[in-house]
């Protein structure tokens, strides 16, 4: 498997129309693939043969969104993560073992106001209405830049059942596993919400990873043990700052994440050993049997 630098930067070019660019790159690679109209979003949904599935074990549903801001070519946020993704699909489609892998490619993450207005949110109720509630679901956003994978810390209301907090914490050490076996260092920090988002919302199961140069990862560490307030501000995107509070913990968060949602978020923006990272870690997930 290798990252493919001339298709990778059409696909970020302006007016791309990324749903037909990833339908067309995973047909011509003989992968079956099917558009999922869900609430006028567009998910793509990949189909591996009956063969990848072992009913004795849980299903791993694998998660990114395509869709992008208009201000922005989107390179690490989330055009990297997706084409890794259709790369890894062609290794998921010739295998001969059962990798229990359900990969959807989703619309809708971008601006979406609230968790309610997220394409995953209708996504996720999709899901509960055929009863698919048992998935294990990997989110990936933002995998593009460094060779630290991050699992998103998860901060649930009290409120929450005992049981889905139990079920919970089973996903995320699942998580931990896969991350530790195939990477030497792995974070778990608070990041902001993705689509996982939108999957909690609906009591499903699900956790995200992203990725984050070491220095940028120790700096934001070393940030939060300094500033009680910034997780807040990481994970509840709050909107009622004013710019100086704003502009204050936007120099505390990873430089990384500044580029998102501008035209720093470019092709030049990205480490290329990310690639190599990713792959390990779907590689590991695939191979992962859970019950």
């Amino acid at each position: 498997m290798f990252f493919d630098e001339v298709s990778f930067k059409k696909f970020i070019l302006p007016g791309t129309n990324r749903k037909d660019f990833i339908l067309s790159e995973l047909k011509r690679n003989g992968i079956e693939c099917y558009v999922m109209p869900v609430e006028n979003k567009n998910h793509i949904y990949v189909k591996f043969p009956q063969s990848s599935y072992n009913p004795e074990y849980r299903i791993k549903t694998v998660i990114a969104h395509y869709d992008i801001v208009f201000e922005s070519p989107g390179a690490n946020d989330n055009s990297f993560a997706v084409f890794a993704l259709m790369e890894f699909a062609k290794f998921l489609n010739e295998t001969k073992f059962p990798h229990n892998i359900r990969l959807i490619f989703t619309d809708g993450e971008e601006f979406s106001g609230s968790v309610k207005n997220q394409g995953a949110f209708a996504l996720a109720a999709l899901f509960k209405k055929l009863s698919i509630t048992k998935d294990y679901i990997f989110v990936f956003d933002c995998m593009g830049r460094g060779n630290i994978p991050i699992l998103a810390k998860t901060v649930f209301s009290p409120k929450v059942s005992k049981n889905f907090y139990r079920e919970f914490l089973t996903l995320e050490n699942c998580a931990k596993s896969i991350l530790s076996s195939a990477n030497s260092k792995y974070l778990v920090l608070p990041v902001p919400y993705s689509d996982n988002a939108g999957f909690i919302a609906n009591g499903l199961f699900s956790c995200a990873i992203t990725m984050l140069p070491e220095n940028e990862a120790n700096l934001f560490m070393y940030n939060l043990m300094k500033n009680p307030f910034l997780e807040d501000y990481v994970l509840n995107n709050r909107k009622n700052l004013s710019k100086e509070e704003c502009d204050f913990f936007k120099k505390l968060i990873p430089k990384t994440w500044n580029f998102f949602h501008t035209q720093n978020d470019d092709f030049s923006s990205l480490t290329l050993e990310s690639f190599s990272v990713m792959m390990r870690i779907l590689f590991s997930l695939s191979q992962a049997a859970f019950i």
